[in-house]
């Protein structure tokens, strides 16, 4: 799955001498020529808000190809456009699951299928508000 492809190369570098000190990935690799700086502007609880979004973004992409059976390494896209943040902004489920029925219209899978992605989606969004 695509979320456990997520890792960020994180390292210290002192303002004494800028060497680096530390690589939380403990690849050995240092670059001399180059130097690199990192700005913290996340706090964790923003840190988890955005890896639980991805992991929603990430699931609705594989289901959607599912749904449109598309082979992901043929590079073709599934023709619906699903904005997930136009999603979040409305309102009630009621809203939300009218937005999503309109944007899977032309999904030739089974409409039990169409509507069993739409549920577990609504469901997967309110993790996101928590």
């Amino acid at each position: 799955m695509a979320d456990s492809s997520l890792s960020a190369q994180v390292k210290f570098v002192s303002k004494e001498n800028n060497n680096v000190q530390n690589d939380l990935t403990d690849e050995s690799v240092q670059q001399e020529d180059r130097k690199k700086f990192l700005t913290m502007k996340y706090g964790q609880k923003e840190i988890k808000l955005i890896q639980r979004r991805l992991k929603v973004e990430f699931w609705m992409d594989e289901e959607l190809n599912k749904l449109y059976d598309i082979d992901t390494s043929s590079g073709m896209m599934y023709p619906c456009d699903v904005d997930l943040d136009e999603v979040i902004d409305l309102e009630t489920n009621i809203e939300k699951r009218q937005y999503l029925e309109d944007s899977l219209m032309d999904c030739k899978k089974p409409q039990i299928l169409v509507k069993e992605f739409i549920e577990e989606l609504l469901t997967k969004l309110k993790t996101l508000s928590e």
